[in-house]
């Protein structure tokens, strides 16, 4: 933890000059690293990782890898709040602040094009198949779409014909 400290304190001092990929990919390092840490995810656990993949994006808002664990993070975050929501319903605005992320984080990941493009698409249909009807992430979806190669989706579109039938009609909106 205090080594975590002194390397966010170093990359953070401003009279240091340091290229911003190169502080990207050490912002990233510590949040994969504080992920393989943990066991379980929990709130301050996520909020830790989230942070230091925040920062990575902040200096290097095209490096694939880092969209690519930001999106994984937020969607189990999603699973997390979700699970927790049946017991407690304070975190439900919690879990809305990662669904965005996640839908964000997803497209941003694969517009970027890298090798996880279809588990990250299938990952992006299953949050709007389930939480398209949300405003935000029906907004966030809609307006980030066109950054999507349209590549990117042939290997997904069995998954869409099969959900084709969906009875929400904003969902099914969003998919046409």
């Amino acid at each position: 933890k205090e080594i975590v400290e002194k390397m966010m304190e170093y990359l953070l001092l401003e009279s240091r000059q340091i290229d911003s990929v190169l502080k990207s990919k050490c912002f990233f390092k510590l949040g994969y690293w504080a992920k393989e840490k943990i066991e379980d995810l929990n709130e301050n656990s996520i909020d830790e990782i989230f942070k230091h993949y925040s920062m990575s994006i902040q200096h290097n808002s095209e490096y694939y890898k880092v969209w690519h664990h930001y999106a994984l993070l937020n969607f189990e975050a999603v699973e997390y709040y979700e699970a927790a929501s049946r017991r407690d319903s304070h975190v439900i605005d919690m879990k809305d602040r990662h669904i965005f992320a996640a839908v964000k984080g997803f497209v941003k990941s694969i517009s970027l094009g890298g090798k996880n493009m279809f588990q990250d698409s299938l990952r992006l249909l299953n949050l709007i198949f389930k939480y398209g009807d949300n405003a935000e992430v029906s907004k966030e979806f809609r307006e980030s779409f066109q950054s999507i190669d349209i590549i990117a989706w042939i290997e997904a579109v069995p998954q869409i014909i099969a959900r084709s039938d969906i009875s929400n009609q904003n969902i099914q909106n969003l998919l046409h």
